[in-house]
């Protein structure tokens, strides 16, 4: 039997203890927390058009902002690991250095990368934030 291209050849098969259902759904507040950040980034951006009062409040609001998504980012990226078997120095690993500024990003991107290719698997659809309420409903009732 001929051997086929690597890029040719199926993806091994998603392992079956996976609860699709949590990864789901902490995948959803992972992309939300991701927004927060983003907009609190964003809201610090018109600081110099405002008095200095006013700056000073937008930013310690902007600050608390990032800081409440950031743990909640890592609360969903824990919860995630956890769901997908991942070891419990694997998740400490994660979450440490999801306060690192460049290694978090790329933490995120690998993890979203994963997330987004189990629930396609299982055929999920998956748009930006997240798969919708209505889809996470249908796997909440699939999955019990």
């Amino acid at each position: 039997m001929e051997q086929q291209p690597p890029s040719a050849q199926t993806p091994p098969p998603v392992q079956a203890n996976y609860n699709i259902y949590l990864i789901a759904e902490n995948h959803k507040a992972l992309m939300q927390a991701v927004l927060l950040m983003l907009l609190a980034i964003l809201c610090r951006f018109g600081v110099n058009a405002v008095p200095p009062e006013t700056a000073l409040v937008i930013v310690i609001a902007s600050l608390v902002i990032h800081l409440l998504g950031m743990v909640r980012a890592i609360i969903a990226v824990a919860k995630i690991k956890s769901s997908m078997g991942d070891s419990t120095v694997s998740i400490v690993l994660c979450a440490i250095g999801l306060i690192l500024p460049c290694i978090s990003l790329i933490i995120l991107l690998v993890i979203n990368s994963n997330v987004v290719g189990i629930m396609k698997s299982q055929g999920v659809n998956v748009g930006l934030m997240g798969i919708s309420d209505e889809d996470l409903e249908a796997l909440k009732h699939r999955s019990s």
